[in-house]
């Protein structure tokens, strides 16, 4: 398997959890994991010597005796994990030219041509997805949502070739008392509605902080991640500033990075999680906040509702990109402790359904079939 391991990002929290119950699976004899992160010593190495590195790690993962058939690549795809978006700084072509065993590949971001852009930048980005996503090394395709199921198919891949599984729900830890977490984060006395995960424009922190002007003093919102580390935008800077131009300094706060030994204590505090996105590839911030069954307001994005087809009030979807129709459900649910606690209940319920062991056993399948 091929994933980020020494980076503190969803994707290697995905995969460690995704590996352990791999483990489980009688059909599956080993699993090595090959670090696709180089460190920052790759932001000095030359274009050239990290093409060879991509193509080497390609070579050895490909070493398999002589009378095996049975091995498979697996592949946690993101743009960086290959050198960027740019063509002409990516380094996945290099890597799968390399790679001479069956391939799985899951997606875990597709990146859209941006509406307005100009023609050089759509026709680079539009090149960047056939790069990454139309190789005959890759034999099969895993994503989370029927959306990126369609997206892929829009770049040419055959849809037979594209699996759409549930994004697995973590196991959650024990809670402490509501009221210790609270104290522990300086927020005592307050309603706590928390938007999870790494700090993300597509996320909508900034409708977030758009709904916090309206609600009472008391409500407290709070970014429980920090920057990504392949984030080089100015994207933080910009939610500071938003911040402190609307007053809300004592009312917002931004925890940064929080490893997973700290999470009890977020969700344990969290009253009301909200999930404002205005995209997503399946997200593991809300398999997070579903596995500790908090009652989860989330905008009404084909994803969301995904999961709400299949399990009614396991999210209280509001109208996409509307501040006030947030400030507004935040505000109702807030003070509904009975839907609360239906939102509890169903999310529960929807996480013991979809556990990492569960989504280890359907690519057991998946593997078997990028075999034949």
């Amino acid at each position: 398997m091929l994933a980020p391991v020494r980076l503190q990002c969803g994707i290697s929290d995905y995969t460690d959890y995704l590996v352990k119950s791999l483990h489980e699976e009688p059909q599956i004899s080993e699993v090595h994991i090959v670090d696709c992160y180089a460190g920052t010593n790759s932001e000095k190495a030359g274009y050239l010597s990290e093409r060879r590195r991509y193509q080497r790690m390609a070579r050895n993962m490909s070493m398999t005796s002589p009378d095996s058939h049975d091995e498979v690549a697996h592949i946690q795809h993101q743009y960086f994990h290959f050198g960027g978006v740019a063509p002409h700084k990516t380094h996945v072509r290099a890597f799968l030219d390399s790679l001479k065993i069956p391939s799985v590949l899951t997606v875990h971001e597709i990146v859209d041509e941006p509406i307005g852009a100009s023609l050089p930048v759509r026709m680079g980005i539009r090149l960047a997805n056939r790069l990454n996503f139309l190789h005959p090394a890759i034999k099969h395709f895993v994503v989370h949502t029927r959306a990126d199921r369609e997206h892929l198919a829009e770049i040419g891949v055959d849809k037979s070739s594209i699996s759409v599984l549930v994004h697995g729900i973590p196991p959650a830890q024990p809670l402490p008392d509501s009221v210790d977490a609270k104290q522990k984060l300086q927020i005592t006395g307050k309603r706590v509605v928390t938007l999870f995960g790494f700090l993300s424009r597509k996320k909508g922190h900034l409708l977030a902080i758009e709904a916090m002007s309206t609600l009472p003093e008391d409500v407290v919102l709070l970014f429980a991640g920090g920057q990504h580390p392949d984030d080089s935008s100015t994207y933080a800077a910009e939610l500071q500033d938003s911040i402190e131009r609307k007053g809300l300094g004592n009312r917002v706060k931004i925890t940064g990075y929080l490893p997973e030994q700290d999470l009890p204590v977020v969700m344990a505090a969290t009253d009301v999680a909200i999930a404002p996105y205005f995209q997503t590839s399946g997200s593991g911030s809300i398999a997070n906040l579903l596995a500790y069954g908090l009652p989860v307001i989330a905008s009404d994005i084909d994803p969301h509702r995904q999961i709400t087809e299949e399990l009614p009030s396991s999210l209280f979807l509001f109208e996409t990109g509307s501040s006030q129709k947030l400030a507004q459900s935040i505000d109702a649910l807030l003070g509904d402790s009975a839907a609360r606690e239906q939102l509890h209940q169903a999310a529960l319920a929807y996480a013991q359904r979809h556990s990492y062991g569960s989504m280890a056993h359907d690519l057991v399948h998946i593997y078997r079939r990028a075999l034949c």
